[in-house]
């Protein structure tokens, strides 16, 4: 719930349900990851929707424009993925995969907008069962652990998936080799950014390094303006070399720019200036 400007948290046990061998599901790729399949049965029935966030995300824009994806979504649609990449040449799945996927590419889960109410009761409450199959079977061939399980389930039931613009899901993949095979973020500007494979807390991707040490040090403390956010960031992006995801530097300075200016217009709306 957003109500004046402030969220409000709602913390819900999890746990694996019974009669699965639940330290096997936990230790998959990293430490219960696997759990977000299960937020269908965790979650009580009152809650419809949600948005699964990988904890390395840093969002850009209003969560409004990321809710409003479930608009989109067709009478068969039950959650939405972006793709693992653009690039055939450095696609992952499409190289390296030892079990079928999602499209000709694969699907990225890091941000991950899901019906539950659609997936409960699909194929009258199968998804579970289906879930445990998929692991079951591909155990020893999965490398991403539930990613891998959902491109699984998804290749079997492709009309189940609705796929969103890589800018909701910008990741060092998309910029590593200097240039940025995500075609839509230059238009439509950084939605979210995913720093996987540790690129927030590493400086091996600096642009990437960078927005989070802003973020660390500014929005925890309250602090957000383009004095204390934008003035640091441009400075800290000057000592970012213009290779890998540094191309991207002055396209992310814009993004983050313009999600500053949005939340000063809805302030000054909320509080009647406008």
């Amino acid at each position: 719930d957003v109500q004046e400007g402030r969220v409000t948290y709602h913390f819900y046990p999890v746990s694996y349900p019974s009669g699965l061998e639940a330290e096997r599901w936990r230790k998959m790729f990293k430490p219960c990851a696997t759990m977000r399949l299960f937020i269908p049965v965790n979650a009580p029935k009152s809650v419809d929707s949600i948005i699964y966030f990988d904890t390395d995300i840093v969002v850009v824009s209003p969560l409004e424009e990321l809710w409003a994806q479930f608009s989109h979504f067709n009478s068969t649609q039950l959650a939405a993925m972006t793709p693992e990449g653009e690039d055939p040449n450095a696609g992952w799945y499409n190289r390296f995969a030892r079990h079928p996927f999602y499209g000709p590419l694969g699907v990225n889960s890091g941000v991950m907008p899901m019906n539950l109410t659609r997936i409960r009761t699909v194929d009258d409450g199968v998804w579970l069962k289906e879930m445990v199959e998929i692991f079951d079977t591909y155990y020893y061939n999965m490398t991403w652990g539930d990613q891998d399980i959902l491109n699984v389930y998804f290749h079997r039931h492709p009309e189940r998936l609705y796929t969103f613009p890589c800018e909701w899901n910008y990741r060092p993949d998309h910029c590593m080799y200097g240039v940025s095979n995500c075609r839509t973020v230059t238009k439509s500007g950084f939605k979210v950014l995913h720093g996987n494979r540790r690129s927030f807390h590493e400086d091996k991707d600096k642009v990437f390094s960078r927005v989070y040490r802003i973020v660390q040090d500014h929005v925890a403390s309250n602090s957000i303006s383009e004095e204390s956010l934008i003035d640091p960031l441009r400075e800290l992006f000057s000592e970012v070399p213009d290779e890998r995801c540094g191309v991207m530097r002055e396209e992310m300075l814009k993004s983050v720019q313009t999600s500053i200016t949005l939340m000063r217009k809805d302030e000054a709306e909320d509080e009647g200036l406008l």
